[in-house]
């Protein structure tokens, strides 16, 4: 039925679908909707959200007319042109620069970010920031993917002597564990004055901060360590980093149950000395790529990357097979690196002379490099990074101007898989419609609280 250009918009709650789910999230949303009639013109948009076109295998795009949202969602202002979701693409999710609100970010590097798959979120701790003549940061944020917004969780005062979250803010690292985000080590301001060997849990499920209290030897204190939880998933495991004096090759392992450290011995030589040095879980093995000195790695790409196989306690050096144009990524550290299917995933980072803008994968069964001439990569050392289980990478903070010393707290992603069809319609309504009425209809609907923050 074609629609009059007069027709009042129709609130979502009004939408009736014939074969209701056998079990709604919200019986009152299902009710509300029940023995009305189908409005066949406001349907036939809320269907068109499901339309996919898939051009060749590489790109989805998501298209919603104005009009059609504004019906769907009860608003008759003007909506911003929609967002197209296409794999491969770089896109700006949030824009950087300073900012009044304690709501973003201030712009900041060193800090540590997780995905939070069960909530859609990413979550962002510490870091240093340049404002106020240099300072470490305490704040804890969410980036909320689906709607493109930060929440300011937790705003951290070290003056407080029951502050529960890391006091050594800059170059900690972190990994989640289960329903945790565990934090390992770091230093304050000034850089290596202070380090830490302590470890803190963020709970992902009460957002709350807590010291993890564990026992026997500890590792040194530093910072800029690469870290991972192991194979069985009871257990966290560091590699490296520093104290600003001495650069560490050294491997420790803590036990989840017991709270207990472990000094682990290879049984061969492990990698040279390093920090701010990255890895990935690959099955029994974990692999690492690059890190290394404040001062220009001696280094010049990337032709090896080195594995440690928790089975044998055991270190593996891989040749790496180079991109038959580009040959090899530049040797770097503090950059960031992802897995997604049997791909490693690298952006940015820098030498110590040189940033780096650049995008590239490691095939890790055949340690074949290939680089990644996408546009718009985000040029940046000393930023996080996050993926989720679908494939969509994220990249948040980081130096931004080498020669200036300039941050920024810009939020980019790009898909580099398919992304569900709800998560595309539910990101596309929400970035669509921000008005308190338009979101009361998507709660009645049963849509998860999660989900609309």
């Amino acid at each position: 039925t074609a629609a009059s250009p007069h027709r009042q918009p129709l609130p979502i709650s009004r939408l009736v679908i014939a074969d209701p789910p056998p079990a709604p999230c919200s019986a009152a949303g299902v009710s509300s909707m029940s023995g009305r009639l189908v409005d066949g013109w406001a349907l036939a948009w809320v269907l068109r959200v499901l339309q996919v076109c898939i051009r060749g295998g590489l790109g989805v795009v998501l298209w919603l007319p104005r009009r059609a949202m504004a019906a769907v969602l009860g608003d008759d202002d003007p909506l911003p042109v929609p967002r197209r979701d296409v794999p491969g693409v770089w896109q700006k999710l949030c824009a950087d620069g300073a900012t009044a609100s304690s709501e973003q970010p201030s712009p900041r590097s060193g800090h540590v970010a997780v995905m939070d798959s069960r909530r859609g979120r990413m979550v962002v701790y510490g870091g240093y920031s340049t404002q106020g003549g240099g300072r470490g940061c305490f704040e804890t944020y969410e980036f909320r993917f689906n709607s493109g917004r930060w929440l300011l969780l937790h705003a951290g005062d070290v003056r407080e002597a029951s502050m529960q979250c890391p006091a050594q803010t800059c170059s900690q690292s972190a990994v989640v564990a289960g329903n945790v985000m565990l934090t390992f080590g770091g230093t304050g301001v000034p850089f290596g004055r202070v380090n830490s060997n302590k470890v803190h849990e963020f709970s992902l499920v009460s957002d709350t901060w807590s010291l993890l209290e564990v026992k026997g030897e500890k590792p040194p204190g530093r910072f800029g360590a690469c870290i991972t939880i192991g194979p069985s998933g009871t257990d966290l495991w560091i590699h490296g980093g520093t104290d600003a004096a001495r650069f560490f090759s050294d491997m420790w392992r803590l036990d989840l149950s017991s709270k207990t450290w472990e000094a682990v011995q290879p049984s061969n030589d492990p990698p040279r000395s390093r920090y701010r040095h990255e890895g990935v879980l690959d099955g029994g093995r974990w692999i690492i790529v690059g890190g290394g000195w404040p001062f220009p790695s001696p280094h010049t790409v990337l032709q090896t990357v080195e594995s440690f196989d928790f089975a044998s306690r055991s270190w593996q050096v891989h040749e790496c097979l180079p991109d038959p144009e580009a040959g090899c990524p530049a040797a770097r550290r503090s950059h960031t690196v992802a897995k997604h299917g049997r791909l490693l995933w690298l952006v940015g980072g820098t030498d110590g002379m040189t940033m780096f803008g650049d995008f590239w994968t490691l095939n890790l069964d055949t340690f074949r490099w290939q680089r990644r001439d996408t546009p718009d990569v985000p040029r940046v050392f000393f930023h996080s990074a996050v993926c989720s289980k679908d494939g969509f990478l994220a990249t948040f903070g980081g130096v931004s101007d080498i020669a200036a010393d300039t941050r920024t707290n810009a939020v980019h992603g790009i898909i580099l898989g398919v992304s569900s069809l709800k998560d595309l319609c539910l990101r596309e309504l929400l970035r669509s419609g921000q008005k308190t009425s338009a979101m009361a209809s998507l709660r009645r609907l049963g849509i998860p609280e999660s989900k609309l923050c």
